[in-house]
């Protein structure tokens, strides 16, 4: 099961598989080809494909970015690794504060040794209670690597293949094997295919080229050099910073064929780097990232066609093509003009033709070849294909150039393709896809979704609203799919027979066939279900994904976005896996629950989406909902044992889970509020609304003297004051937002530690407040390092020593942002602020 949220991003470089925590990715740009840029805190740069997931970034111009790792830079926003955006302001990006761990601080793998499971954390071992089915039901961040170790997902920063085996490597630098069993487990729990690349449908060669701040034409050499140490990289890279200035619109004076490209800027680029290019060097460049790898084109590069008579755009019928030998050019450019049909001329130095023709056009082409050599047009067929020009069936042979009028194909027209006729729902694992007739009724569900029940009693959602009747089927079509063998056509059937059609390609008397591969056929009226694991059709039988075009028209026939969901899951309806059931979670059968909700994480969840929307009341807050019913729910469903029960630890880390789960619910997918859940204000006391100055806010961190000069600095000022053990929860701030109103803004000021988890408190109730709708115009905290004596400093503050190496991150955060004590790792107890009458003339210089 995936997280909903980005917690942390799949990014490849040049080199490596990395895995990144979403806070530590400082901006996130659209580039060529269709793929992100992404540029790191620390300034490295990688990319990936396909849609982002939801992160905590804020947008800037076409792309997304973490402020805090940008600088200002004139009218311009520099991110570390150097690229510039026109300055516009920005507000912070927010984060969830960081939920409270059920696992152990540092853990780094739960081994399984001496016949019992062990966390091993970055200081100790010790003994674990649960099962290996327990712990990935209890902890879901937990995934297995081999048959005795589970690791925590949060904390891999690098991963890839090794022969058979796979491998990570953790934020504190250990590296873990990958059994071959494993592998493929893992790879999708990290949304990937396989640990050797983040987008299978990518030429490897592509990952190599990266995006640079810089022109490589003209930047200072020794930067270049230290982003290319050989010659060959640096040349690599010029060509395609040429393709990507091209694909943008950018001109350039390059030359415009390959002798003068090599003069400027190949040779006149690479002297400024001490590297010399030779025209064999570049017609080996050329081999092989134009011919052998295709991932650049001749025009991209500014190439200009010494003959452009080799190719022409039909004016009458674009759609289908002539393909003949240079040495026919006379008779068959009339032939083609003539019948108003595209036009090829193949042979020596046609890839300029070709690319500057496979651009005019527009698929599906219709290719028709005369005296080509045996297996040339299939070539060019290729060639179309791979920049996504579709050209179904088989090359038609003239014989004579005058027969083309009489062998112009049939055009074809998009409306002989039959409207799909099932409705696609959502499941937890993709979608299915049913006929109208098998759904007993359609109902509204919150959040603002339908309930689907099938009269064979399953149930699905769909956003809504209700889609229009498909048309009826008239008959029962018994094809499932068409295969291509030796350029013959074979239907398979539902029977399970396969019928040979006798022609070279069928695809096209078939009103309900479309590609899934070049060979293969499916008919998309007897789709079953689909996912990011491939299609299923009726009878079960599966075939992998189309890819490029492919996959675009099948999602067009659908008229789904993707084959797994119909939009990002905002609300966590999936990963909860949320659903409407026709009885009481908490008093069902240990058999029921097992076989309705696949987990722990979806059966809490669905007691408490019970709850929310208003169908049955438990306990009043957190630990009372926990005990009455939760705890004995999970009981009944076998996440707990009876021995479990009566010890602390196990029950006390699901407890913590539940916990994070309710906050998670109510904030973060935002499916209901508090008050919906029967929650009341846990702790009245720790809340004073100020009379003289409710609009500033005295947050106090913990008890002892910070609590009783709090309540005294209280009442002699009139602020408003909240107490709490720790980070502010959402439901306390909850309560004081509801003291507070009619107030839209508001001022915080911190009276506890300076130190890394004092630091990050009042930044925690800004983002709850806002979260209910109160903004927070200013942060003060009333203990800082400067608010003491060098020599104070010295004998008051301490040093901050964490263990793990989350730990050591937060401390390390904290430096950046406080400065810490004289620039060093250190902390003040907020009681070193003495006597009172120095907390009340801190106050005064804040507030006066």
């Amino acid at each position: 099961m995936s997280r909903p949220l980005a917690v942390n991003l799949v990014v490849q470089t040049a080199e490596e598989m990395l895995y990144v925590p979403a806070q530590e990715i400082a901006s996130l740009m659209p580039t060529y080809p269709r793929r992100w840029r992404v540029v790191l805190a620390d300034g490295r740069v990688g990319h990936r494909t396909g849609p982002l997931p939801d992160g905590p970034w804020v947008p800037l111009a076409d792309g997304w970015v973490r402020p805090e790792h940008l600088t200002r830079d004139g009218d311009f926003w520099r991110d570390p690794a150097g690229f510039l955006y026109a300055y516009t302001p920005l507000h912070p990006a927010e984060d969830d504060e960081e939920e409270e761990d059920e696992l152990p601080p540092g853990l780094l793998a739960v081994e399984y040794r001496d016949k019992k499971w062990i966390w091993r954390t970055e200081t100790e071992e010790s003994e674990c209670e649960l099962s290996s089915n327990q712990l990935r039901e209890v902890f879901p961040d937990l995934v297995k690597i081999d048959s005795r170790r589970l690791i925590d997902l949060r904390r891999v920063r690098k991963f890839g293949n090794a022969g058979v085996l796979g491998w990570v490597q953790l934020d504190q630098g250990e590296r873990f094997e990958v059994s071959g069993r494993c592998n493929h487990a893992l790879a999708a729990r990290l949304g990937l295919e396989s640990l050797s690349t983040q987008d299978l449908d990518v030429l490897g060669k592509i990952w190599k080229l990266r995006d640079f701040p810089y022109d490589l034409t003209s930047a200072d050499p020794a930067q270049i050099l230290q982003d290319h140490p050989d010659k060959q990289t640096f040349a690599e890279n010029l060509l395609w910073q040429t393709v990507v200035h091209f694909e943008h619109g950018q001109p350039n004076d390059y030359g415009r064929n390959i002798h003068t490209f090599l003069l400027n800027p190949l040779m006149a680029a690479g002297a400024r780097c001490g590297y010399t290019f030779t025209l064999k060097d570049l017609r080996e460049l050329i081999r092989t990232l134009v011919f052998k790898t295709e991932v650049l084109q001749l025009r991209q590069l500014g190439f200009t066609e010494k003959d452009p008579g080799r190719r022409k755009r039909g004016h009458l019928r674009p759609d289908v093509l002539l393909l003949a030998p240079v040495s026919h050019r006379q008779p068959a450019s009339q032939a083609a003009e003539a019948a108003g049909v595209s036009l090829l001329l193949t042979g020596d130095q046609e890839q300029l033709a070709l690319e500057f023709l496979a651009a005019e056009l527009q698929g599906p082409l219709q290719i028709l070849e005369f005296d080509l050599k045996p297996g040339e047009a299939e070539r060019l067929k290729n060639r179309f294909e791979r920049w996504e020009l579709e050209c179904p069936g088989p090359t038609a042979v003239l014989h004579r150039l005058e027969d083309l009028p009489q062998a112009l194909p049939q055009q074809a027209t998009p409306q002989s393709r039959e409207p799909f006729r099932r409705i696609p729902l959502e499941s937890y694992t993709g979608l299915v896809y049913v006929n109208p007739e098998d759904i007993l009724s359609w109902s509204p569900t919150p959040p603002s979704r339908w309930r689907v029940e099938l009269k064979d009693g399953r149930v699905f959602h769909h956003p809504g609203p209700v889609p229009p009747a498909p048309p009826a089927a008239t008959t029962t079509d018994p094809t499932l799919w068409l295969e291509s063998r030796n350029e013959m056509g074979v239907w398979h059937l539902e029977d399970g027979s396969e019928v040979d059609t006798g022609i070279p390609y069928a695809a096209t008397q078939h009103p309900s066939l479309a590609a899934l591969t070049r060979t293969l056929s499916a008919n998309y009226q007897r789709i079953q279900s689909s996912s990011s694991d491939g299609l299923v059709l009726d009878g079960g039988h599966s075939f992998a994904l189309p890819r490029g075009t492919a996959a675009q028209r099948w999602l067009k026939i659908a008229g789904v976005p993707s084959f797994s969901a119909f939009g990002p899951d905002s609300r966590g309806l999936r990963f909860l896996e949320i659903r409407d059931v026709p009885y009481e979670i908490a008093r069902a059968e240990a058999e029921k629950l097992r076989a309705d909700f696949s987990g722990l994480l979806p059966l809490m969840a669905n007691v408490l989406w019970q709850v929310g929307c208003g169908r049955y009341r438990y306990g009043d807050g957190f630990a009372g909902f926990f005990y009455r019913p939760m705890q004995a729910t999970l009981y009944r469903a076998g996440y707990l044992t009876r021995r479990q029960l009566e010890r602390m630890s196990v029950k006390d880390r699901i407890y913590l889970r539940f916990c994070n789960l309710v906050t998670k619910m109510v904030k973060v997918y935002r499916l209901f509020d508090y008050d919906q859940l029967g929650f009341s204000d846990p702790f009245p006391e720790n809340r004073i609304l100020g009379e003289r100055q409710p609009q500033r806010i005295l947050l106090l961190e913990k008890g002892d003297r910070i609590a009783e000069w709090g309540r005294l600095l209280q009442q002699e000022f009139g602020m408003t004051l909240l107490q709490t053990q720790g980070n502010p929860s959402l439901l306390a701030v909850k309560y004081l937002r509801e003291a507070l109103k009619p107030l839209s803004e508001v001022e915080i000021y911190f009276y506890g530690d300076f130190d890394q988890a004092g630091w990050d408190m009042p930044t925690t109730l800004r983002n709850h407040l806002r979260f209910y709708g109160c903004e927070c115009t200013r942060i003060e905290r009333l203990v800082l390092a400067s608010v003491f004596t060098p020599e104070e400093q010295e004998l008051y503050s301490r040093a901050l020593l964490p263990t793990t190496t989350e730990g050591k991150s937060r401390v390390a955060r904290f430096v950046r942002e406080s400065g810490g004590v004289q620039g060093q790792a250190r902390g003040i107890h907020a009681n070193w602020l003495q006597p009172y009458e120095r907390l009340v003339q801190r106050w005064r210089e804040l507030t006066e």
